[in-house]
């Protein structure tokens, strides 16, 4: 009797293993396919470099005053760029990171620098959200070493405010008399050096 049982128990094992096997089977296939794919996303071309766009022109700067964010339209990616087929290549960890725009560069020297000034308080000259403008103000201005260009936020875009100065005082970064005579028509606004350093 106990041989019958255990011919019965027999198929049932053989089932069992055999759906172990299949599902083994599909799991292995399963990770080769993935660790397939992350390779061939690792050894992808890189996309060619976008064509710079075409100069506009810009009005004059009117110096003191605080610009808005522009809002011009996000440009949408050209369907060339990326093939349907493939998807878009993913930067690699172990590359190094590109270097930084040069005012986005001079932003962080000058966030150190003005960290190291005595004063709690700075002139600001303008807010802008536009490179260009704050690259025109330097650009004219014959003692642009002598300003802060340092990131700020507005209304959750990435601006930057030029200033000028470190006070002791509001009442002293607001006067800023000590600023460039190009830039003394200007109003100033003063704001406290914490706040800019945040």
């Amino acid at each position: 009797m106990s041989e019958e049982r255990e011919d019965a128990r027999g198929p049932a094992k053989r089932r069992g293993s055999l759906r172990e096997l299949a599902s083994s089977a599909v799991l292995i296939a399963a990770v080769a396919t993935v660790l397939g794919a992350g390779r061939l996303l690792q050894t992808a071309p890189e996309p060619p470099a976008p064509t710079p766009p075409t100069p506009t022109t810009i009005p004059p700067l009117s110096l003191g005053s605080t610009l808005s964010p522009e809002t011009a339209p996000a440009p949408a990616p050209s369907p060339a760029a990326v093939p349907p087929s493939q998807p878009a290549p993913r930067p690699r960890r172990d590359e190094p990171d590109e270097p930084l725009p040069p005012l986005a560069a001079r932003a962080a020297a000058d966030l150190t620098r003005l960290a190291s000034q005595d004063g709690a308080w700075t002139a600001q000259l303008l807010l802008a959200c536009k490179t260009d403008t704050v690259e025109r103000l330097l650009g004219s201005e014959p003692e642009a070493a002598k300003l802060f260009v340092l990131p700020a936020e507005f209304r959750g875009e990435s601006c930057f405010r030029v200033c000028f100065g470190s006070y002791a005082s509001a009442k002293e970064a607001a006067a800023a008399a000590d600023r460039p005579a190009t830039l003394r028509g200007a109003s100033v606004r003063a704001i406290a050096v914490a706040e800019v350093l945040r």
